[in-house]
């Protein structure tokens, strides 16, 4: 017996997933950046190298989708991979307020902080993309691809307008405590997200394929 496919549903949760990973890259390529520049008068090099810089670490992306795939189960590297990314986002966001009073330290913190954002965005995403090329029908992925493309757009305006309400003096503390509260509520969220999401299908798909291999 073929076990199902995901439905809309699940696939709703999925786009889910991945507004709340959205949401957190968000602010560090966004809000964070525009802080560094026109609130810490620091060169426009320094935000568009740590943003290059993230993106080069997700060089391991192919191994991301390799370890889930080898361990048949993507939940668990989707929900490590956004506890990676929220840490990333939270220094991120301390690093910054760290370059008023000790620009060098901050600085490397927010390389140590972008380079985690990298590997985080690596896991929870590249797991996500791998369970749904696995779990939905071939005449959904066009339509499902393009609902999750959407959700994370949406995470990436109400995250944005959130963060932006605490776009105050850095003297305030407002914006790096506004940014950890963004950052813990879209984590909390992920996991409720995530919570008793079943790869059953997946798994009995797997292990019937390999049965009929072997006949």
């Amino acid at each position: 017996m073929t076990a199902p496919y995901f439905g809309w549903l699940q696939i709703a949760r999925l786009g889910l997933i991945q507004a709340c990973l959205g949401a957190v890259v968000v602010v560090t390529t966004s809000t964070l950046n525009r802080i560094m520049v026109v609130e810490l008068a620091m060169p426009a090099l320094l935000p568009g190298f740590l943003v290059a810089w993230h993106y080069a670490v997700q060089i391991v992306r192919p191994r991301m989708g390799y370890g889930a795939d080898k361990g048949r189960r993507s939940t668990p590297w989707m929900m490590g991979g956004m506890i990676v990314l929220a840490c990333g986002g939270v220094m991120a966001a301390i690093a910054t307020v760290w370059m008023d009073t000790a620009p060098t330290a901050g600085i490397a913190l927010s390389v140590l902080s972008f380079s985690l954002i990298g590997l985080g965005v690596s896991a929870c995403g590249t797991s996500l993309l791998a369970l749904m090329a696995k779990q939905v029908p071939d005449n959904r992925r066009a339509q499902a691809a393009t609902l999750v493309w959407l959700m994370m757009i949406m995470g990436f305006r109400r995250n944005r307008w959130r963060s932006g309400q605490t776009d105050r003096p850095l003297h305030s503390g407002d914006i790096d405590q506004g940014i950890r509260r963004a950052q813990l509520t879209h984590r909390c969220d992920h996991g409720a997200v995530l919570m008793g999401f079943g790869e059953r299908g997946w798994r009995e798909r797997a292990t019937a394929h390999q049965k009929l291999r072997q006949l």
